[in-house]
């Protein structure tokens, strides 16, 4: 069965800012077809929208050497906005982007993949709700299960990662959220530590995506079940 999300004539622009995301962490090397000059406005917006306006930029750099280049007076204003964010130090990116998550609900060490993960996660899922969370958020994410490459020691308690994760109103959204890691920075399936799901991925993805929620069609595609599974 087919799933109709709202905006999809602007999907395919999405797909372009995906794309650019992943040139921008490496697992790309180039865009499917080149932008047009309002394309590459179109991309900056988005890019600042879902605060990843480095990021971004270092897959812009990237794509120089393939003659795809932003017009001129934007990519010098793309530049020193990326400069200029915290992401950066000494004219470098920063990678991985994501900061130490600190929680005093855990004993385990909060450097560890499976912490990070798992209230990366959660918070996620509270922004979500609350229409504040973006894709900066996403990429947080991914470069923490990236390092992990799918070895997730268990919590101090002894639970593993995916046991933690299937917890009722939690596991299907963070399935969606593989499902988007997928979809939109190619994380390989082997470092995930839960099956993809499509349709709560979908929702999610087009919620973040777009530049106000609409609440009745938030509530007509809303996929109940991940409420409670």
């Amino acid at each position: 069965m087919q799933w109709k999300y709202a905006y999809e004539p602007i999907f395919s622009m999405y797909k372009l800012f995906y794309e650019l995301l992943q040139v921008a962490t490496g697992q790309l090397d180039c865009l499917s077809r080149g932008p047009s000059p309002e394309e590459w406005h179109e991309l900056y917006e988005t890019a600042a929208r879902q605060q990843t306006t480095a990021i971004a930029y270092r897959g812009v750099e990237k794509l120089f050497e393939f003659g795809l280049r932003a017009p001129q007076d934007l990519a010098i204003d793309w530049m020193a906005e990326a400069e200029e964010s915290t992401d950066y130090r000494d004219g470098e990116l920063q990678l991985p982007l994501c900061p130490p998550v600190k929680s005093d609900n855990y004993r385990d060490r909060v450097s560890s993949p499976t912490v990070q993960a798992l209230l990366m996660i959660k918070r996620l899922r509270t922004d979500f709700y609350d229409h504040r969370a973006n894709l900066r958020q996403l990429l947080d994410l991914f470069f923490v299960l990236q390092r992990a490459k799918g070895n997730f020691e268990p919590l101090a308690d002894g639970t593993t990662l995916q046991k933690a994760l299937r917890r009722p109103g939690l596991m299907r959204f963070a399935q969606g959220v593989m499902w988007m890691l997928q979809e939109v920075l190619a994380l390989d399936r082997s470092y995930m530590p839960l099956a993809p799901r499509e349709r709560e991925g979908r929702f999610v993805l087009d919620d973040i995506m777009s530049e106000r929620r609409q609440l009745l069609h938030f509530v007509r595609n809303y996929p109940w079940l991940m409420l409670v599974n």
